[in-house]
Order: C-alpha cells, then sequence, then structure tokens
C-alpha cells in the first residue's frame, strides 16, 4: 500500500491502521493505530479511522482516502500491474470533480441480500479502494444505521460479511 500511496501523495500522507487488539491509540511517525472492535467486520475499522479522520482533519481539504484491509494480499495477486493500474486509477480520480470511487471491480454471481434484484452485480472490491475528494461527502455509506444494523444482523459473524439465509 505504501508503494501505491508513495506514487500517489508522495511525501504528503498518513497512515491510519485499525486493530481489534488496541486499548488505546498510538502515534508513530506516519503511522496512527486506532483501537476498534468487530461489531461490523472490516467495516468497523473503516469507521474508526473515518471517525478520526472527522474529528482531526478537514476531510474536504484532504486528496482522497485509500481504504484497504487485511485481505489485500490474501484472495488474489497483487502485482505489479494491478499496483499499476491503481495508481492510474487514484491519480485519475483526483482529477475529476465528480465523486469517484476507484479499485478493483468485482462480480457477485448470487442472488442474496443485496440492494440489487439482478444475480449478476457489480461492486467496488473492498480489499482495495479509493475516494476521491468529491466522493468523502458519502463516507457515512460505510457507516450502517447502528439500529437498523442490531435488528438486521443481531447476531455476531466473523466469518464473513454476508448474511445467509436457510429455507
Amino acid at each position: 500500500m505504501h508503494q501505491i500511496a508513495d506514487k500517489c501523495f508522495p511525501g504528503k500522507y498518513k497512515t491510519i491502521i485499525t486493530d481489534n487488539s488496541l486499548q488505546s491509540s498510538k502515534f508513530i511517525h506516519n503511522l496512527i493505530y486506532l483501537p476498534c472492535n468487530n461489531e461490523f467486520r472490516e467495516f468497523s475499522g473503516w469507521q474508526a479511522g473515518i471517525s478520526y479522520l472527522e474529528n482531526n482533519i478537514d476531510i474536504q481539504n484532504i486528496s482522497g482516502i485509500l481504504l484497504s484491509n487485511e485481505t489485500l494480499l490474501k484472495h488474489r495477486p497483487f502485482d505489479h500491474a494491478k499496483k499499476r493500474a491503481m495508481i492510474e486509477s487514484i491519480n485519475y480520480s483526483m482529477s475529476l470533480s465528480n465523486p469517484i470511487m476507484a479499485g478493483d471491480v468485482d462480480l457477485i454471481r448470487s442472488q442474496g441480500p443485496y440492494h440489487y434484484p439482478a444475480i449478476d452485480s457489480f461492486y467496488v472490491s473492498t480489499y482495495f479502494s479509493f475516494l476521491n475528494t468529491a466522493a468523502t461527502k458519502y463516507l457515512n455509506i460505510y457507516s450502517p444505521d447502528f439500529d437498523l444494523f442490531k435488528i438486521l444482523n443481531p447476531a455476531p459473524n466473523d466469518k464473513s460479511v454476508m448474511i445467509e439465509e436457510k429455507r
């Protein structure tokens, strides 16, 4: 991730790492370590990072936000070609004034509890994505409505973000 950040934001970025095992925040050089929980899976960590930004930085004055999670190197190769494509897409996204989310587009081939009724649904994968400045106003899409989430998903699920319905 630092290789991409160094190319896109040379010397002008901070890395926020959220960790379920931390009890308090730590600040080491350009790294910010924040405690969080796993109530909303990777979105919990993102929410902790976004809350930190909202409370400590004027989000409208940043070039964008690069989101990643621990699955970055687990599910698919992140080789030189993928890094170059991400750098180009981030740089292009930063040049636009309309909201853009850049990242690896994946396909869900399943009927499930998604917002789209079609069996084939495309989405930007959560393992690595970038929101340009204009898109940061939509950051609350990563923050579930806490009351609604607890009603729809009352049981802890540490294996998957999907909720499977058995009939």
